[in-house]
């Protein structure tokens, strides 16, 4: 919808500034500084929400651009389907069922993310360390992980053979270290 319509009626760049809380603000350990220290903002004294430029505080960051906004959109989209499998008890066959499908809808959303709004601009720096490609497909593969122990779960539920569970169990182990 948001593509098919407003993006064929507005331009990309509306002059006015979205900002969004960081997920990963510059105070986290070390490795989320060093993607933020790559990040360049415009900071002005009359930079704010309604003026189109793009700033950065310690915890906010803002951009002039639909597709900043889509991308952040997204991002907590699949921070809810996270949440929604990390909720699931695991202990019955439907819940890991339901479990398996909210991490493998976070990781479809991170990958369109990385496919449609991070790598066709590319050449560009991000606007915040949130939407940097490398940590998004972190993320995906940490779904996807996520996922993998579900399977593993059901088949443990559904006592399967020993040594297909191990098998199962090597592979959750193998994606975990990727």
């Amino acid at each position: 919808l948001f593509r098919s319509f407003f993006a064929t009626k507005f331009p990309s760049n509306i002059n006015i500034s979205f900002p969004w809380s960081l997920s990963f603000p510059p105070s986290l350990p070390s490795w989320t500084s060093t993607v933020s220290g790559a990040m360049e903002a415009t900071t002005s004294a009359e930079a704010g929400p309604a003026s189109g430029i793009a700033y950065t505080t310690s915890d906010t960051v803002a951009h002039p651009d639909l597709a900043f906004e889509r991308a952040n959109l997204l991002l907590a989209l699949a921070a809810l389907y996270s949440a929604l499998g990390s909720a699931e008890s695991r202990s019955e066959k439907e819940s890991i069922k339901r479990a398996t499908a909210w991490f493998q809808n976070a990781a479809g959303v991170l990958q369109y993310i990385i496919d449609n709004l991070v790598e066709p601009t590319a050449h560009l720096t991000p606007p915040s360390a949130d939407l940097h490609p490398r940590l998004l497909s972190c993320l995906k593969d940490l779904m996807l992980a996520q996922a993998q122990e579900c399977f593993w779960q059901k088949a443990v539920v559904d006592r399967l053979k020993d040594a297909t569970i191990a098998k199962l169990a090597e592979k959750v182990r193998s994606e975990e270290r990727r």
